[in-house]
């Protein structure tokens, strides 16, 4: 599972560059992500951070890890993605609310 976590955002990163896409979520979307790990989840890198989570809570046998995991995956969803969607949304619109209706969020 944590190896999966770990290959999902290099899987990401490795499409941004060939779409010449900066990575940073700093910067500015140039256009929605479809291809690799996109074709399957919204948000493939903060799934794979989450995956790693679960897997080193797992694999280490942390109880107050594993009991982290779904704050995390909640401040994550808040915080980040949902502000993330409604930039995108605006930015896009109806491409990005097609992408949205066809890609699941996570998995």
């Amino acid at each position: 599972m944590g190896l999966v976590g770990l290959a999902l955002p290099g899987l990401a990163i490795a499409q941004f560059r060939r779409t010449g896409q900066k990575a940073d979520v700093r910067q500015p979307t140039t256009s929605i992500m479809r291809t690799g790990p996109y074709r399957f989840s919204r948000n493939p890198m903060y799934l794979g951070a989450m995956l790693v989570h679960l897997g080193i809570g797992l694999g280490t046998g942390s109880v107050w890890l594993l009991a982290m995991l779904p704050p995390a995956f909640v401040i994550v969803r808040v915080l980040v993605v949902i502000p993330e969607e409604t930039y995108l949304a605006r930015k896009f619109g109806d491409e990005y609310l097609a992408y949205k209706a066809s890609t699941r969020r996570w998995l």
